[in-house]
């Protein structure tokens, strides 16, 4: 699984050719041991727990990617590479 970005802890990743599992686009979350999955382009939780806030902190992130989001899922679901995308500070 391709990751997308590396930040705060967080690993976020893209599955080339993954529009099948959970129907929409979606990003895969990873912090530890803990998992989840987000929906582009509203970071709405789709599976899994992030805790302690962590689920905001990712909610905010894809408002602020959005767009770069969007195009690397589009270029995934192809199985194109795609550009890495900036984490937070």
């Amino acid at each position: 699984m391709p990751t997308i970005s590396r930040f705060l802890g967080f690993v976020i990743s893209l599955y080339f050719y993954d529009d099948r599992r959970h129907k929409g686009k979606h990003i895969h979350v990873s912090h530890g041991a803990e998992m989840a999955v987000f929906s582009i382009p509203d970071g709405r939780k789709i599976s899994g727990k992030l805790s302690g806030g962590k689920e905001r902190i990712i909610a905010g992130w894809i408002a602020l990617r959005e767009q770069e989001l969007v195009e690397a899922w589009d270029l995934a679901v192809l199985g194109e590479h795609f550009k890495v995308i900036k984490g937070i500070k």
